[in-house]
């Protein structure tokens, strides 16, 4: 559950990021969703590395106990 709201954090403040990124170099509407799907979709790619990691961690653990 921590993990889950640390990722939905990250998300909203990247896609506040890149929002006024786009706003600030005047692209269009389509462009900035265009550059937050992205950051969405690489910020989702590393949680689920991260989550995946700390899983094969958490059960080699579990096995040498």
């Amino acid at each position: 559950m921590r993990n889950t709201l640390r990722f939905i954090g990250i998300v909203v403040l990247s896609a506040l990021l890149m929002f006024a990124l786009g706003s600030f170099y005047h692209f269009s509407v389509t462009k900035n969703l265009l550059l937050i799907a992205w950051s969405l979709m690489f910020s989702l790619t590393a949680f689920l590395a991260v989550y995946k990691h700390s899983k094969e961690v958490l059960s080699a653990k579990e096995c040498v106990s």
